[in-house]
């Protein structure tokens, strides 16, 4: 199936849905979880230390998560690694309480770098090999509208209201969307 062919099927703007509000969220944390941290009187050496090792348990989740989708559904190992997203985004709202920190930096990180290894599995399974260059290619242009939309939007809000507290519950909300619009995604192949 081509890219202009996917473009016309439920799934790819499901997958770019997804993707968009994956990068929203990602670089909107990626730049402002150590002020956000620091804001609410943690020292930044120790706010850093918690946003290495989010980026270091990116390494963990791609052997982990790729392992498991070599056993499982496509479509499934997706679906986990989205709800695993959105479990993390609504920690983030649960801080600056402390018994919450370690639950959303384990999430937010294993989710965030586990998606490089799931996503082109999806797209594969929706579209088949054939296009798959060209069909992720246009799915990327959520990264470029996700990821420069998501920091400011938090930084905005942040200026607007002195917290992040409505940033964030957005990127909940929208992470919940995502995961639950991906149980709605299918093999477009067999709909030709």
């Amino acid at each position: 199936m081509s890219g202009p062919e996917a473009m016309r099927t439920r799934s790819f703007w499901i997958l770019a849905f997804s993707l968009f509000t994956f990068f929203f969220y990602f670089l909107g944390i990626l730049e402002h979880l150590v002020l956000f941290l620091t804001d609410n009187g943690m020292d930044r050496a120790e706010a850093f230390g918690y946003f290495r090792t989010a980026l270091a348990l990116g390494i963990i989740s791609k052997v982990v998560l790729g392992a498991l989708a070599d056993r499982v559904p496509h479509e499934r190992a997706v679906q986990l690694d989205y709800a695993l997203l959105a479990t993390s985004s609504i920690f983030l709202t649960l801080l600056p309480d402390p018994t919450w920190l370690w639950p959303f930096v384990v999430a937010y990180g294993f989710a965030t770098a586990a998606r490089d290894v799931v996503y082109p599995l999806i797209i594969t399974h929706c579209f088949g090999l054939a296009h798959m260059a060209e069909i992720y290619g246009l799915l990327m242009l959520g990264l470029l509208v996700g990821g420069t939309t998501g920091p400011v939007f938090a930084a905005a809000l942040h200026d607007h209201f002195g917290d992040y507290d409505l940033a964030f519950r957005t990127f909940a909300v929208m992470n919940v969307l995502a995961a639950v619009a991906l149980l709605f995604v299918r093999d477009e192949r067999a709909r030709r």
